[in-house]
Order: C-alpha cells, then structure tokens, then sequence
C-alpha cells in the first residue's frame, strides 16, 4: 500500500457570480489524504440572504487514497457533519464538473471555524467554456458557465451564471504563502490574475481564447476602490478598478483571509468576481 505524506493535500472548488454581483455561491472541498481528514467550505448570497461557513475535521470515506487528479474523470469526497462530492470529465479539454454538498453555515460574513446551525444543500453543473490552464504546477484554472440549486431553510434558489472551477494537489505543509488573487468574469470575458512573491499567473479569456498573465500589480488592500493593472503575454495591457461591493474572511490556520465581492470596470470589459488577499503572520 503507498504511503501518503501527511502533508499532500488536494483541494477542488466551484463558483458563480451574478454579474452585477447581486448573488453568488461556492463550495471548496479540501482533503489530506495522508492525515484522513477533509474539510467543506460553503457560501451563499442573495440580495435577501447571507451565508457560510466552513466544517473540518471531516472523514474520506469509502475514498481513502489521494485522488487520481491527473485522469481525465476524477471524483472527490469528503463526509461527516458536513458531505460534499465533486466528480468531473473531460480535463483537459473542455471540463464538465458536478457538485452534491451539504453543511450547516453560519449567518455572518466572518464566520466562526465550527460548523452554525443553516443546513445548506448545493446540486450545481459546471460547464467550460476554454480548456483547462495549468496557471502553476499542480494547479488547474478554467472558467465557464454554472447551474445550480441552493436549498436553504427558507426554500429553493436557481441560479445560472458565470463561474469557475479550480483544483490543486501536491504538498502544502501551510495554506500558502502571501498572495492577491482576483477572478473577475463577464459577458464572454474573464480575468485571473494573482501576484504572488515568485511572480503573476492567471490568465485572460476572450470568447475561449486564453491568453496568460505576465504582471499584475494591485493597489494595497484598504480602499473600496482598488486600482490594477495587468500586463499579458502577447504586450497588451488591462488597465481597470475592482470596486468592493461587499466584504468577507475565511477562518485559515488561525488567521483570517479577508476577500471581497467586486465590481471590475476595466479596458477588457465590465466583469463581477472576487477579490482575495492573504499575507500569513509568522
């Protein structure tokens, strides 16, 4: 039987965002095989509701192995008080990926690490719209469309709208080191761009045409309007705003990761997506 190292870890994550901005979900599933233990980050918003929230601590299940990430189909899952499964073809060609998840959330943009008392369920599609991007050893990125029913205490929400996929694996002894991490989408548009300190990555997509990141530099976090710019690989430049349209953090090994929900207006095109920071204390 192969040995996992404790510290290999896989994560997988599906989002959509409105493009004004007015709703949005998400769900990440983490697993470390090695140790046995996963974890479910979940969240919803609508102009009515809030909510999320993240459960660790979580069992393998009948999937105790890693995970054959680099096979075309690949199925991850994590259960406990909180369930998820996340099954998906077709990489790396055009990616279709299927999400079934279930926790209880908390009522509150920062929540706390445990588990609240909102039974969320998620049943969500997502369909690419461009192959796969390896922006980073490791690391797939490609964006598309989503379909999804949230079912919370109140009733049933339909959404279709744009979204992303993303799914890493390999050895992460820590979350990561600092990062900006900005995913915005539009209208046959969209953007990834992250700085990081070994340099950018991303990429721009264009009616699925990709073109990859070269620099990205970002206005520090703090104003509610943040000014960036984004050098691609073939010597054009996207000049553009993120204006925060609302604010939240992620429980992370004890800190917090602030992001916030943004609005781009930018040379590419008007987009709507997230706007992450993380700079880890030592």
């Amino acid at each position: 039987m192969e040995t996992i190292s404790p510290t290999y870890g896989e994560s997988v994550a599906i989002g959509g965002m409105a493009l004004d901005a007015s709703s949005s979900f998400s769900a990440r599933l983490g697993r470390y095989p090695g140790q046995g233990k996963g974890s479910l980050g979940m969240h919803v918003h609508t102009p009515s509701l809030s909510y999320r929230g993240n459960v660790g601590d979580l069992g393998m299940g009948s999937l105790t192995g890693a995970t054959p990430a680099q096979e075309s189909q690949a199925c991850f899952h994590v259960e406990g008080l909180a369930e998820a499964t996340f099954e998906r073809e077709g990489r790396p060609a055009l990616l279709v990926g299927r999400v079934n998840a279930k926790s209880f959330l908390h009522e509150d943009p920062d929540p706390p690490p445990e588990p609240g008392h909102i039974l969320v369920t998620l049943n969500a599609e997502f369909r690419a719209h461009h192959p796969c991007v390896e922006v980073r050893p490791g690391r797939i990125e490609v964006m598309g469309t989503v379909r999804a029913t949230v079912t919370t205490p109140g009733g049933s929400l339909e959404f279709e709208m744009p979204g992303k996929w993303h799914e890493q694996v390999g050895e992460r002894p820590r979350f990561g080191p600092r990062f900006i991490y900005l995913h915005v989408q539009g209208n046959g548009i969209g953007l990834l761009a992250i700085d990081r300190d070994t340099g950018a990555q991303g990429y721009a997509v264009e009616a699925g045409s990709v073109t990859m990141v070269h620099r990205f530099a970002i206005a520090p976090l703090g104003p509610d309007a943040r000014q960036f710019t984004v050098e691609l690989v073939d010597g054009r430049r996207i000049d553009g705003e993120a204006r925060i349209v609302r604010m939240s953090s992620a429980p992370i090994e004890g800190q917090r990761r602030p992001g916030a929900t943004v609005l781009v207006s930018c040379t590419l095109g008007q987009m709507a997506g997230q706007l992450n920071d993380w700079n880890p204390r030592d």
